[in-house]
């Protein structure tokens, strides 16, 4: 499925949550001092990419890669942030001349082979690949699960585990990678209505809920859904499992 970010791209930068900086700060101990070329593939609106030049500073030259032009038009101007359209398959930097490929919510829209093949041409020796997800724990969280539940029933073709794939062991696997590491960290996100609505309506699996079901049956079995959940104050606490896994290329 084809997001449309014409639809979303508002809403994306306004609703999603951002990243534990305790997990983004991590990623700098993995690069080397001194001045440091960035490359951040499916930049999205610059949520990641912004908080990735908020912990290495003004030492971090960081070029944004991304497809969507609606995506690109609601990015934040931010000094040492340069964009560019460009896909993860074919990574618009040169051979051995970047010290960090990140990535933040956006593997699952990648062929990740190829990505990956491109991550060992553009990395120089000893630089590290970052991959950051934050996923709703509807494990844990009774809220989340039921908000899974409408996706599975209306969103077509839609399945809950759909990011669930074993990134470390896809980088274990590569023949360029001397190092791997993965760190978690679990946090709440508490959200008025109106935020988690509009947070809704930036995914493009529930945008083909909307679409399926119509938008109006859909907003309303949301709205149903918060209600029965809602704190005293009507928020509701939505949980989430944040995953950073990191490879170090070989010297």
């Amino acid at each position: 499925m084809k997001p449309d970010y014409e639809r979303i791209a508002g809403d994306y930068r306004e609703a999603r949550p951002r990243y534990p900086e305790r997990l983004v700060a991590m990623i700098a101990r993995w690069l080397p001092d001194g001045p440091v070329e960035a490359l951040d593939a499916g930049a999205g609106t610059g949520i990641g990419t912004r908080a990735l030049a908020g912990v290495l500073g003004p030492r971090a030259s960081i070029l944004a890669v991304e497809p969507s032009s609606a995506m690109r038009r609601e990015a934040e101007a931010v000094p040492g942030i340069r964009w560019r359209d460009g896909r993860a398959e074919a990574l618009p930097a040169r051979d051995r001349s970047i010290d960090l490929v990140f990535s933040a919510q956006a593997l699952h829209w990648f062929d990740r082979p190829a990505f990956w093949r491109e991550c060992g041409r553009v990395l120089k020796p000893g630089g590290a690949v970052a991959i950051l997800y934050n996923n709703r724990d509807y494990r844990r969280d009774a809220f989340a699960s039921g908000y899974e539940d409408l996706l599975e029933r209306h969103s077509p073709g839609y399945r809950r585990d759909y990011r669930e794939f074993d990134i470390r062991g896809e980088l274990d696997a590569l023949g360029w990678t001397a190092r791997t590491h993965e760190e978690s960290e679990a946090w709440t996100r508490p959200m008025r209505g109106h935020a988690f609505m509009a947070m809704s309506r930036s995914s493009s699996r529930a945008q083909a809920a909307r679409d399926a079901a119509g938008a109006e049956v859909f907003d309303r079995e949301v709205e149903a859904l918060m209600n029965r959940h809602a704190k005293a104050d009507g928020s509701v606490e939505v949980l989430y499992r944040c995953v950073l896994t990191l490879a170090r290329k070989a010297g």
